[in-house]
């Protein structure tokens, strides 16, 4: 009988190990994002969210993800999906936020830890009929400084024309980045308005109250609504000075924004012809006749109001005299 050389053995070895093991590889193997998180000045006893993305370039069959927080700061993170779910088929991309509580008595100092992600195939998924079961995760550092001080602080990293529409105020969208301890938002900006060719300023004006806010350790935008009524559908520009804690100027931007037509009845008549003014008598007249119509209702209402009083008067006066006569 015949036997095959050393190497051919250790060749078709070589191949069943990649024909059944490389399927259960494919499966299990994941990248994470952020590999590593670095938290300033923490303050002591707050909260805030981070998330962390899983990803696959192949993802076939359910994946089976635990999550083991590792030193200092493992007992501050909490997991929406808990320390044991599922990775469905068929997503290249699984978000899991994760609460990060500091606790009220920490000591003020830097913490570090470790977050291990795990993925192993999912057994219900093994169609290969292989017995081997291969897992491989990923690792992200932690290190947050804890502090008792509050701090205020973030960078303005983009910023648009929410909405821009003629014949409504400009709504501006501010993108911002923490860099505090706590929720922000500007103390205020102020907002000069040019026209298209950058000129002839239109208007200024400054902004203090803001919708939305932006958590510790994120980005998010707020909003900005500017009482200037853009008059035409067309090319604008703004210069935005944002400003922070102690009225700290933070930023100063440069903003084209193109307005369009609104819907009025106005809107898409030309402002230079008869029609445009006729159509606007016709508009003042109008809510002049609604002024004058609302106030005679309110007339004809305060005078059915009196002479309703006066009558109920004049019954219980009668039925006041009724029974003093029977008595």
């Amino acid at each position: 009988m015949r036997f095959l050389p050393n190497r051919s053995i250790k060749y078709i070895l070589f191949l069943s190990v990649i024909f059944f093991v490389f399927p259960l590889i494919t499966k299990a193997g994941f990248g994470l994002s952020p590999g590593y998180i670095k938290i300033d000045n923490a303050l002591r006893g707050s909260s805030f969210e981070k998330v962390f993305v899983i990803s696959r370039s192949n993802p076939v069959g359910n994946l089976i993800v635990t999550v083991e927080p590792l030193g200092d700061t493992a007992e501050w993170f909490q997991f929406d999906r808990g320390n044991k779910f599922t990775y469905p088929e068929g997503e290249k991309q699984f978000p899991i936020k994760s609460i990060v509580t500091i606790p009220g008595g920490t000591p003020n100092g830097t913490y570090t830890g470790k977050i291990r992600f795990s993925g192993s195939a999912d057994a219900a998924d093994n169609k290969e009929g292989a017995s081997v079961s291969i897992t491989m995760g990923a690792l992200a550092d932690i290190s947050i400084t804890v502090t008792d001080k509050e701090m205020k602080g973030f960078r303005l990293i983009g910023l648009q024309a929410e909405k821009a529409v003629q014949g409504e105020s400009l709504v501006l969208s501010l993108i911002l980045e923490n860099t505090g301890n706590v929720d922000i938002q500007p103390s205020y900006i102020i907002a000069e308005i040019f026209d298209k060719f950058y000129k002839l300023q239109l208007a200024t004006f400054r902004v203090s109250k803001f919708n939305g806010s932006v958590k510790v350790a994120s980005s998010g935008k707020v909003l900005a609504t500017v009482p200037w009524t853009i008059p035409d559908a067309g090319n604008y520009w703004a210069e935005i000075s944002v400003f922070g804690d102690k009225n700290q100027l933070v930023a100063k931007e440069k903003l084209p924004f193109d307005a369009s037509p609104g819907t009025g009845l106005l809107a898409t008549v030309d402002k230079g012809s008869i029609m445009y003014f006729v159509l606007g008598g016709i508009i003042i007249f109008l809510v002049i006749v609604i002024i004058v119509f609302v106030i005679l209702l309110i007339n004809i209402r305060n005078k059915q109001t009196k002479e309703l009083a006066e009558m109920t008067k004049h019954l219980m006066k009668l039925v006041k005299n009724k029974n003093g006569k029977k008595e």
